[in-house]
């Protein structure tokens, strides 16, 4: 029952999710700009594809740190090809749900931005879509990718993934705290028959 409660809290109801169907009419030259950011220049689309904006059930070494602090994967399967990799989150609601990464390294999207611009750590099992010529078909991995972005196009990028965001979804009351007793009858209530 539970499984099938999570599955029903479904995020789709997005400022990027009403941009489709109105060519992004509806974004704000910002946000367009971030957009094609994320899908052109910043490569963010190669791992976050998907209309969940994750890649599907795969895991990926995003170059946090090396030497590892933790193995991930690796520390479970013991394969050092594994090491440092985790599983890519979605980016839906991803502007409600700081601190980011797997260990919560980071506080806010601009400090996820800023190490994506220039902060990937150089490590064997980095994702080749972090590297320089890296990616499907892409030739022999290169050192970390640098973004160079400027302030305006950061903050762009930022932008276009607070569009992300569904917040009915955390103000929807069938997804609210089931144990909240504030509305519910109190027991000398139910005792004196009151309603």
């Amino acid at each position: 029952a539970l499984a099938q409660f999570v599955r029903s809290i479904v995020s789709y109801q997005t400022k990027f999710d009403a941009g489709r169907a109105v060519n992004f009419t509806n974004f704000t030259a910002q946000e367009n700009q971030g957009r094609n950011i994320f899908n052109g220049a910043g490569r963010c689309n190669t791992c976050h594809g998907s209309d969940n904006f994750v890649p599907g059930p795969v895991v990926f070494n995003n170059g946090l740190e090396f030497p590892y602090q933790d193995l991930g994967v690796g520390g479970v399967t013991g394969l050092a090809a594994d090491h440092g990799k985790f599983k890519v989150g979605t980016l839906r609601n991803v502007e409600l749900t700081a601190p980011y990464m797997h260990d919560g390294r980071f506080e806010t999207l601009e400090e996820v931005v800023e190490f994506y611009n220039s902060q990937v750590v150089d490590n064997p099992n980095l994702a080749p879509q972090l590297r320089q010529g890296g990616g499907p078909g892409g030739g022999p991995p290169g050192p970390p990718r640098r973004l160079n972005l400027t302030q305006q196009e950061k903050d762009a990028l930022v932008a276009f993934l607070k569009t992300l965001t569904d917040t009915s979804v955390t103000t929807d009351p069938k997804f609210q705290d089931p144990f909240r007793y504030t509305d519910a009858p109190t027991l000398a209530s139910l005792a004196s028959g009151a309603p």
